[in-house]
């Protein structure tokens, strides 16, 4: 199993600066995010859940590929898993909380997520 921390902190109103933070072997630079990229998902008060939702995957690949970026770096992170688990521990700020992370799609399915309140 890896672990991979990913730590998203507002640098400013239009953007995060997006950390990564566990195994040794996972060796990421920082990286800056535009907000702007998800602006619609930021300002939504609540995402419909239902499968009847034909956005949750827009929902979702937005995520993804906003936290991918063009460097593609955790799909091949994924696609390179040998023990087929990988664990995404998403820190972030409470304005960033409201996103619906749990839609994560990488283009090919949902990401399988397990949520734990502490």
């Amino acid at each position: 199993m890896t672990t991979l921390h990913l730590q998203l902190r507002e640098s400013d109103r239009r953007t995060v600066e997006l950390r990564y933070l566990g195994n040794d072997s996972l060796n990421y630079p920082n990286r800056v995010l535009d907000l702007a990229e998800i602006q619609e998902l930021l300002e939504a008060e609540r995402v419909n859940y239902t499968e009847q939702n034909p956005r949750l995957v827009e929902f979702g690949q937005r995520l993804f590929n906003w936290l991918d970026g063009s460097g593609r770096w955790l799909s091949r992170l994924i696609d390179g898993q040998s023990d087929r688990l990988l664990v995404l521990a998403i820190d972030c700020s409470q304005g960033l909380a409201i996103l619906p992370w749990e839609t994560l799609h990488d283009g090919r399915q949902f990401l399988d997520l397990l949520g734990y309140k502490g």
